[in-house]
Parts: C-alpha cells; sequence; structure tokens
C-alpha cells in the first residue's frame, strides 16, 4: 500500500490512527473485559503496524546517502532510549495521579499527534 499511496501519506495516516485509537483502547483495557482488552491491543498494533511498515523506507529517504547510516543510527536509538524508556515511569505517574488508564491515552494520543504534524510538516517542507 504504501508503494502507491506513498511513505509519508502512510506514516501521517498511521499517526492519526493511532491518535484516533489510543483513548478509547486504553479505556478498554483498563474495563476488565479481556475481550475488549485483546480488542484494543490489535487495533493499536494495527496503527503501529502502519507506521512502523513505512518508518524503515520514510528514514531511508530523509537522508542523503554519505550520511544516510549514522543519521537513522543516531536519531532512531536516542528516539527510542527518550521517549521508549521513559514510557513505562511516564504512564506509570499518570495512572497513578489520575487513578485510570485514560490520562495514558491522552499522552498517547499527544504523541501520535506531535509525529503526525512532524511528518506532514516534512514531507511538505
Amino acid at each position: 500500500v504504501g508503494d502507491s499511496v506513498g511513505v509519508f501519506k502512510m506514516m501521517v495516516f498511521g499517526s492519526l490512527f493511532m491518535a484516533a485509537a489510543a483513548i478509547p483502547c486504553t479505556w478498554m483495557m483498563g474495563s476488565g473485559s479481556v475481550p475488549m482488552a485483546v480488542f484494543a491491543q490489535g487495533l493499536l498494533s494495527l496503527g503501529l503496524g502502519i507506521t512502523g511498515g513505512s518508518l524503515p523506507t520514510y528514514l531511508v529517504s530523509s537522508f542523503p546517502p554519505h550520511v544516510r547510516f549514522t543519521c537513522i543510527a543516531i536519531g532512531y536509538n536516542v528516539a527510542l532510549a527518550v521517549f521508549g524508556g521513559s514510557a513505562a515511569l511516564i504512564s506509570t505517574a499518570l495512572f497513578r495521579s489520575s487513578g485510570g488508564n485514560v490520562a495514558i491515552g491522552v499522552y498517547l494520543t499527544s504523541l501520535a499527534l506531535t509525529s503526525a504534524a512532524s511528518v506532514y510538516w516534512y514531507g511538505t517542507s
């Protein structure tokens, strides 16, 4: 699909999908229903697959060949360490302060919207 639609559109769509799904899915995961939690995990995985499947092509097309490997390695790993490494801490703090999963969904939505805006801005510049 990314070849016919374009990798930038897939990245923006995937991010917007995650933004739209994050709050309902985190609510479903905290509902106490195993089928709802499994469905929510599947829905979030679909959004992650859309962006994750397009990410390698997006990254490769973002840098000139002579610095491509270094830029991708540094950018990807620093972002993964900062955002992935702090995700559990931030989510736990949000859960404790709010008493539920919805605050985590708002956090995920804000990250997804930031991602969509960043990809859109980069793709149109």
